[in-house]
């Protein structure tokens, strides 16, 4: 099999899936890790119109901030719109009895869900591996 590059290979998965359309306008969940990281700069790079939004869950104090100020650089110097939000997680999770793990997936998705309803997206991206 022929090497093909990184970004030939994701975009015709994306096309043989109907994953994103040509203008869909794509909203990516950007942690600041390496999987969302990686997905924005390709999906960028493949030229979608892609914007990102960052959940800072106030649970790891300075590195948390710093993840947060990081997706706004990597955004800004590549001109990506950026979304960020605060989440006071540990409270929330106490006010639903559930574990805090819990209560931030609920609160970043919920914001997810906000942000394409208000602003019309189309796809949302999300990087996760299997740990």
């Amino acid at each position: 099999m022929p090497y093909q590059p990184l970004e030939h290979q994701i975009l015709k998965s994306i096309r043989r899936h109907r994953l994103i359309a040509e203008n869909d306008r794509v909203l990516i969940a950007l942690s600041g890790g390496v999987d969302s990281v990686v997905l924005l700069n390709l999906l960028h790079r493949l030229h979608f119109h892609v914007t990102a939004a960052h959940c800072n869950f106030q649970l790891r104090g300075d590195a948390a901030n710093a993840d947060e100020m990081f997706c706004d650089e990597l955004c800004r110097s590549n001109n990506i719109p950026f979304f960020s939000r605060r989440f006071d997680t540990r409270s929330e999770a106490e006010k639903q009895g559930i574990s805090v793990q819990m209560a931030a997936r609920s609160l970043r998705y919920q914001w997810l869900n906000e942000l394409m309803h208000h602003h019309g997206f189309q796809a949302l991206a999300t990087g996760h591996h299997l740990n």
